[in-house]
């Protein structure tokens, strides 16, 4: 009986100091408290599934009060990102709570930081709204739930191979699971920084989001060209730059050119002209392709472009030269539009195909060299260029919209199938 007793006495000790997670009323952080702008910022840190199971999903549909419609190929695009990348990066994420649902338990203070463990109530949690970071935030759950699924479904491709008896299935199910628990296991352990920022006013946190707006200095598809290496197109540019016609006179900075920059394109445009070599204009490189293509062939015939227009008009050979400056070419001809270098990219692209009409790069150099005494710019008001119809009056360059570019792609590569009378 005492020994009945005693293990009694022992369980019901355990049971007191047992403290199972799933019926805490709170989850607990380690954090860190500091002052911004007069207000009260906790910053922790979250794995992705933390992260999923905490914050509540985004819904596109029902844009936030204070925040900006969701776009969901952004979301989708960032969670497509954070699976494929073993190296992805991300910004800490800025949510915002009310005054007083929060507890803060500080242990130590440094130089105005406060370090200590932050308690949120469950109950709370739909009290966290987003400041900044919304698609990122949906592409996490996106990537969670996808993982998830994947899962799932591997596992069943795993048994019903096991229960067919392929080995070869087998082994081609047991990679697949293998490799996304690998993906889950990787995003369990990885970190993800959260600032929350304690406001109540509707017109305060709306006045912080459109200071985060206004502060903030976005990405220019140039500098995204030159340092975004997962494209093989961006890969590509560093080493079509080196091209004679183009070498230091690619603007590095800015998307756009003024009437008196020094330079003939800027990264984002020479990008555009390397993709457009590929697979022709208003189009994009597929995954699969951009798995296949290697930037040193995709150099190769970019710049085998470059050659064919320098060959054709003496205007950039000038430029070449440095006979003439990009500016000047700028102020009196077509050729000094991006738009225009596009679309005879473009043109390039369809009249150099594989089929029973292809041209040589040299028919195409010479049908380009026709050309050359119809590139004045502006354009004549009742001449060629204004009849394709994506010339504005006087215009200077065509309009830049896909629809213009196929249009004018299409018509152009009409006049070097069948030549109109008024082509040289």
């Amino acid at each position: 009986m005492n020994s009945s007793a005693t293990v009694i006495e022992e369980i019901d000790l355990e049971m007191d100091l047992l403290e199972p997670s799933g019926y805490a009323t709170h989850d607990e952080y380690f954090a860190m408290c500091f002052q911004q702008g007069g207000r009260t910022v906790y910053s922790v840190d979250l794995s992705v599934p933390q992260l999923a199971a905490t914050l509540p999903e985004p819904d596109p549909d029902h844009p936030q009060e204070g925040n900006r419609r969701i776009n969901p190929s952004h979301a989708r695009a960032f969670a497509e990102y954070v699976q494929e990348r073993s190296n992805w990066v991300c910004p800490s994420l800025l949510l915002r709570a009310p005054e007083g649902e929060f507890e803060f338990h500080p242990r130590k203070e440094i130089g105005g930081t406060q370090l200590g463990v932050l308690s949120i109530p469950r109950l709370a949690r739909n009290s966290l709204q987003i400041l900044d970071g919304q698609h990122r935030i949906l592409g996490f759950h996106l990537a969670w739930r996808a993982i998830s699924e994947n899962i799932q479904h591997q596992r069943e491709a795993l048994a019903i191979a096991r229960r067919d008896g392929s080995d070869r299935k087998i082994q081609k199910a047991e990679r697949a699971l293998r490799g996304t628990l690998e993906l889950r296991d990787r995003l369990e352990k990885e970190r993800v920084s959260i600032d929350i920022v304690i406001v109540d006013d509707p017109g305060a946190y709306k006045q912080v989001f459109v200071d985060i707006a206004d502060n903030a200095k976005g990405v220019t598809r140039t500098l995204s060209a030159r340092f975004d290496r997962r494209k093989v197109v961006n890969r590509a540019l560093p080493l079509v730059a080196e091209h004679p016609l183009v070498k230091g006179r690619i603007e590095e900075e800015s998307d756009r050119l003024s009437s008196s920059n020094r330079s003939l394109l800027t990264a984002k445009h020479l990008a555009d002209l390397i993709r457009t070599v590929q697979v022709g204009v208003a189009r994009r490189i597929s995954k699969k392709l951009e798995a296949e293509l290697d930037e040193r062939v995709v150099s190769d015939d970019a710049q085998r472009f470059l050659d064919v227009i320098e060959t054709a008009f003496p205007q950039l050979q000038a430029i070449r030269k440095g006979e003439k400056s990009p500016s000047e070419l700028r102020a009196e001809s077509l050729l000094g539009s991006a738009t225009i270098l596009r679309v005879l990219a473009g043109v390039y692209h369809d009249l150099t195909a594989a089929g029973p009409n292809r041209m040589t790069e040299g028919e195409v150099a010479d049908f380009f060299a026709s050309l050359v005494s119809h590139m004045d710019a502006p354009i004549a008001e009742d001449g060629a260029w204004k009849a394709t119809g994506v010339f504005v009056d006087s215009g200077m360059a065509p309009q830049a919209s896909q629809g213009s570019l196929r249009k004018l792609t299409g018509e152009i590569v009409a006049w070097a199938r069948n030549p109109p009378g008024w082509i040289a």
